[in-house]
């Protein structure tokens, strides 16, 4: 049991710092194409923070540990809105633009509505995860083409005045591959802490391994606040999230066998549907404003009744 805690948790440190080396070469990436802070943080920054989700759920999937694979991409949807929203909020101002956040609100509560519907009960005769992946990609170019325009409009002085290093390949690809390895590191002690104690693998993804793998988008929402780039920090939450969904979601969905059976109860899917839902209204009803601080304790206060709810 030890030795699993101590090799879960070399994992999860590896996880991160592999992530963290990810994020800062993705950003470059972005500058230097002199995107808008907001795509920058819904594309890139946000495929990079959802890294760790990728490694453990992909993983555990290809594993045949399915529970793991959807809860910990529900679980870190969750906790990326419940904890990670609310540090961004207690350690700066978040004010939510008026074009470009509206819509990718929209866009987050209507992905998370069909992953729901495709992961607990399908209703298409083509794969669920297709679906998912070919949106993905579409989401991923919309987001490009919005970045360009963003650049010529509200975000072209800030990105006139700074200038960012430039990237380099080989710690890209180091990073990813690390991730990896650390990604299978995890699923495989979180599968041995699960018979040691007896609770389920669907269970710890649903909190520990969600709770780890947010922890790049909390890492992530510290220093773009501190940098006062509040526009990344809500585009780093909105883009995570859908990420999961799409392209981490079509995965999972991809490589779970078919005819599909129910691996989460209906519960989960309705406490996730919920939580968007409140994050959305929250962001749709400041548009153009400054998010109040006690939002955050709000949503602070409803883990336990997650955890309450989950806990099997």
């Amino acid at each position: 049991m030890l030795l699993s805690i101590l090799l879960l948790s070399a994992g999860l440190l590896i996880l991160l710092w592999s992530t963290r080396l990810f994020v800062i070469q993705a950003e470059n990436a972005s500058r230097s194409l002199r995107l808008s802070p907001l795509i920058i943080g819904t594309t890139l920054v946000a495929i990079g923070t959802s890294m760790p989700e990728l490694a453990v759920s992909v993983t555990a999937a290809v594993r045949g540990d399915y529970g793991l694979a959807l809860g910990n991409i529900i679980g870190s949807n969750i906790l990326n809105i419940l904890l990670v929203f609310s540090v961004g909020l207690l350690s700066g101002r978040i004010r939510i633009g008026t074009t470009k956040t509206p819509r990718n609100i929209f866009l987050l509560l209507l992905f998370t509505t069909l992953f729901s519907l495709q992961a607990h009960s399908p209703v298409s005769r083509f794969p669920p995860g297709l679906i998912l992946l070919l949106l993905a990609v579409i989401f991923t170019g919309l987001e490009y083409f919005w970045g360009l325009a963003g650049r010529k409009k509200e975000d072209r002085a800030r990105l006139q005045l700074k200038h960012y290093p430039r990237f380099k390949w080989p710690p890209l690809v180091f990073s990813l591959a690390t991730i990896f390895v650390a990604g299978y590191i995890t699923v495989i002690q979180v599968e041995n802490i699960s018979l040691l104690t007896g609770l389920s693998t669907t269970f710890f993804g649903l909190t520990l391994t969600a709770i780890a793998t947010s922890l790049p988008e909390l890492v992530t929402t510290l220093f773009s606040q501190n940098d006062h780039q509040d526009k990344l920090t809500a585009g780093n939450i909105i883009g995570s999230n859908i990420y999961n969904l799409l392209l981490i979601g079509g995965l999972v969905l991809l490589l779970t066998p078919r005819p599909f059976v129910r691996i989460l109860p209906l519960t989960d899917f309705v406490f996730l549907l919920l939580t968007t839902l409140g994050f959305c209204l929250t962001l749709f009803a400041h548009k153009g404003r400054v998010i109040p601080k006690y939002f955050a304790l709000i949503f602070i206060l409803l883990v336990p009744l997650y955890l309450f709810i989950i806990y099997p």
